[in-house]
């Protein structure tokens, strides 16, 4: 889908971990300029927040970037310092070099990439600067992501250079990391004050997640920002500016990264751009109030800033109500079929105007025994997709309560929808989602985007927790239902021929013979048996006396034209059951019985005859006349023919 054939270039973003401050900035920016230079944009995303531990629900997310196919996009961009797991990230890099395609790295150095960074540590230094020079803070404590990591390192390096140069003492009592997150920037605060019983003047954190964690813990511990402690972050993210008191940061031109890459993508993809390089971006100062200055919050903007915060917990409050009432109302499916077009009611809670969710071929297994089921439950997908998408649900949006649903044939899943071209005619985005539960591979969703909306943790919701289980939930309970069916089948069929069995048998035959007394139809039961099995068995072997009760078995399944019911009641003996129409009927049933077993004779080649005697008792049953009746009937004519038939050594018959 190279612009050379499609008119446009194809752009693979990929990101880990939804994050509104970060990942929504730079791909409403990218759609933004994608949808201005006629660009079309697949967004691959994680939801992923944590950093890789092997769990299987981080397998799970980890796998959608195993549906990047490298033939349909032209180039990649990766927000590489949100990708949590560096195997996803180099496989990424080896395919993207293996099929040809340029890589664009966004805020982490890669061989052969373009890469965009952020200036980090120039506006860590900024802010450090700052805190010394302007507001004269002569003890320092530094709160970096975590060790080992190329930007904590450097923004570690940096707070050190700075202080020496300075010449104010570093303090390891108040360094320590907290791997981005504000919980653990809460703990580490915690556990100084706990070893030393205070804090130091200022607390430089290496973003803003951290310092937020830092605030809330200094404001727990009765002291005051910035009277007390001042308090720096780095990003530059809403929440920061929203905290009350406002983090000063360095905010980061993520807007401007955005539209820069943007601007690479025509030269890089034409060749006109070698697709290797480095590039900064500046970060730009926002001094506020946890550095004192600025004043403190007036109530009017912090009402202001409760009102939106008291709106989205609203929003949230009511979309979790909608999420637990659709799990409930799709798992009454009846079938997996129905809870695949009921999970598109989920689709419709979120903001896009074309959403589809798409399940993998192999999802749904062939349950048939014992060994199946568990074979099913031990080796499952867990690595890449099928190769084909089975069920596809589409939900169309036109406008507030106006959807349109419609299932969508099976297509090749390296299609990725089951009309790529046509939905890229009137759409510039495509979100891809993994959708999976724990780490079995269920299969994927596809969002349009032109701009990022709604709630990220709520899209989480949707197709990290709530869709994956519902549809393994389905999953479970038809294949239970099939194994349930199988099993069934095992109790009341003859495994050898698959004719019913005596259980079998009188699990069906009575209905048939009661709507005959109610309608006043003729019934009959047909006995038949194997002559001459114990000679077959003493001198051909059992092998060849099995195939001669299998050979009775087809002849009667091969003259059942009318949906009699045939049976084996074991060892050589069969029951036929059936409406009789006619008279005749009965006698033309057990010709055609023996016109089946003469063609298997002549044609054989087997050393033996497999002949059977046969005895038919056919009445309108009367109220009060047995079932039990009708079969002692036909047993007896049958046993008359058998004997009959030992002493003519062929087949007579006698009708009752």
């Amino acid at each position: 889908m190279s612009k050379g054939n499609k008119g446009y270039y194809t752009v693979a973003l990929v990101s880990g971990g939804a994050d509104s401050a970060y990942h929504t900035v730079i791909a409403d920016n990218m759609a933004h300029e994608c949808h201005r230079n006629n660009y079309k944009i697949i967004w691959y995303q994680s939801l992923c927040t944590d950093d890789f531990t092997d769990k299987p629900y981080e397998v799970g997310e980890m796998n959608i970037y195993n549906l990047i196919n490298y033939d349909l996009v032209d180039v990649v961009v990766m927000l590489s310092l949100t990708m949590k797991w560096e195997k996803s990230k180099q496989d990424i890099i080896d395919r993207a070099k293996e099929h040809g395609v340029p890589l664009i790295s966004i805020d982490e150095e890669i061989e052969g990439a373009y890469n965009i960074k952020m200036d980090y540590e120039a506006g860590l230094e900024d802010l450090i600067r700052h805190v010394i020079e302007k507001h004269k803070v002569k003890s320092l404590g530094f709160i970096t992501g975590m060790r080992g990591h190329e930007q904590s390192d450097a923004r570690e390096k940096k707070f050190r250079e700075l202080l020496d140069e300075y010449g104010i003492p570093v303090d390891e009592d108040f360094i320590g990391e907290a791997f981005f997150w504000h919980e653990q920037a809460e703990v580490l605060v915690q556990s100084w004050y706990d070893k030393r019983k205070c804090l130091p003047d200022a607390i430089i954190c290496a973003n803003d997640s951290m310092a937020i964690g830092a605030s809330n813990k200094i404001t727990e511990l009765g002291l005051k920002i910035p009277a007390d402690v001042i308090v720096t972050g780095l990003d530059g993210i809403e929440e920061a500016m929203n905290y009350s008191p406002s983090i000063t940061t360095a905010k980061l031109n993520i807007t401007g990264m955005a539209k820069r890459v943007s601007q690479l993508i025509e030269p890089i993809c034409s060749g006109k751009l070698k697709a290797e390089g480095l590039e900064i971006i500046e970060a730009e100062r926002r001094l506020t109030q946890s550095c004192s200055c600025q004043p403190l919050s007036t109530a009017q903007y912090e009402n202001a800033i409760k009102h939106r915060i008291y709106d989205d917990m609203n929003w949230f409050k009511n979309s979790n109500r909608v999420v637990i009432n659709l799990a409930e109302e799709v798992s009454a499916g009846a079938d997996f079929e129905a809870t695949v077009d009921g999970t598109a009611l989920f689709l419709k809670r979120i903001w896009s105007k074309e959403s589809y969710i798409c399940i993998c071929d192999d999802f749904l297994s062939d349950i048939s025994s014992i060994q199946d089921f568990n074979s099913d439950y031990d080796n499952y997908r867990t690595e890449g997709y099928s190769e084909n998408i089975r069920y596809c649900v589409c939900v169309k949006s036109f406008g507030a309560n106006n959807y349109e649903t419609e299932r969508k044939a099976p297509f090749k899943t390296a299609d990725l929808l089951p009309d790529l071209d046509a939905f890229f005619e009137n759409n510039t985005g495509l979100m891809v989602l993994p959708l999976h539960y724990q780490d079995r591979t269920i299969g994927y969703i596809a969002i349009e985007f032109q701009h990022c909306e709604g709630n990220f943790s709520v899209l989480n919701t949707f197709d990290g927790n709530v869709i994956g289980m519902v549809l393994e939930n389905a999953r479970v309970q038809c294949e239970l239902h099939r194994f349930a069916n199988r099993l069934e089948e095992l109790y009341i069929r003859d495994p050898m021929t698959n004719l019913l069995n005596r259980r079998g048998f009188f699990r069906f035959v009575p209905s048939i013979y009661e709507d005959c007394i109610k309608n006043k139809k003729r019934f009959m039961i047909i006995s038949v048996d194997l002559d001459e099995l114990k000679e077959i068995n003493d001198i051909h072997g059992h092998a060849d006396g099995d195939n001669a009760i299998i050979t009775i078995a087809n002849a009667l399944n091969a003259a059942a034209l009318n949906g009699e019911v045939t049976a084996r009641f074991g060892g050589d003996e069969y029951v036929v059951a059936g409406v009789c129409e006619t008279e005749e009927y009965g006698n033309l049933f057990i010709k055609r019985v023996r016109d089946f077993l003469d063609n298997y004779n002549s044609t054989s080649g087997k050393p033996y005859t497999v002949r059977a005697s046969c005895g038919i008792y056919k009445n309108v049953p009367e109220e009060g006349m047995s079932l039990d009746e009708f079969i002692s009937g036909a047993d007896k004519v049958m046993y008359e023919e058998k004997m009959l038939s030992k002493r003519h050594r062929g087949i007579s018959r006698r009708r009752m």
